[in-house]
């Protein structure tokens, strides 16, 4: 007869065991948190090269109305606009959930804040795909 405290002591081990496959679910989310702090901070350097560098080729920005801009060149060409302002703003990120697709793609959501003199402070869900391509 099993005794409770040897299937508990058995199930403990295999929880253990699959603990160990989460590695690399926690290294994939690490990385992606500091992509996202890496493009929050080119953002308010307000340094187009290096928050563009943050999309792919084929990526897509949905603006509010649902309109997209679609690729690495036009997404620089829209942050070119709004970078390049002399109003003094600061964007922030809040209450991500990060999602583990695959070791390779994670889904984000959470809350964007710009803050500006001029317009205040606008807030907006937002819905992130990070796909790690070529390494």
């Amino acid at each position: 007869m099993r005794s409770w405290s040897h299937i508990t002591a058995t199930l403990l081990v295999l929880l253990l065991s699959r603990s160990g496959l989460a590695n690399p679910t926690a290294n994939t989310t690490a990385e992606v948190v500091k992509r996202v702090a890496s493009y929050v901070e080119a953002f308010n350097r307000r340094d187009v090269a290096a928050a563009a560098e943050h999309w792919s080729d084929r990526g897509q920005y949905v603006l509010a109305g649902g309109v997209p801009i679609v690729g690495r060149e036009a997404i620089a060409a829209a942050l070119e606009k709004l970078l390049t302002t002399d109003e003094p703003f600061q964007l922030t990120v809040s209450r991500q959930v990060y999602r583990v697709v695959s070791d390779d793609v994670v889904i984000e959501e959470g809350i964007a804040t710009l803050v500006s003199e001029k317009h205040g402070m606008e807030t907006a869900s937002y819905l992130a795909v990070h796909a790690k391509q070529n390494g």
